[in-house]
């Protein structure tokens, strides 16, 4: 369960990062 839960939480703020990465200033912007 607690591997469950760490990976998705991992999964979750990776793809966050790449997405920030990828275009952070429209994103925040909109």
């Amino acid at each position: 369960m607690f591997n469950t839960a760490r990976n998705l939480f991992l999964l979750i703020r990776g793809t966050c990062a790449h997405l920030n990465s990828s275009r952070g200033s429209r994103l925040t912007e909109i």
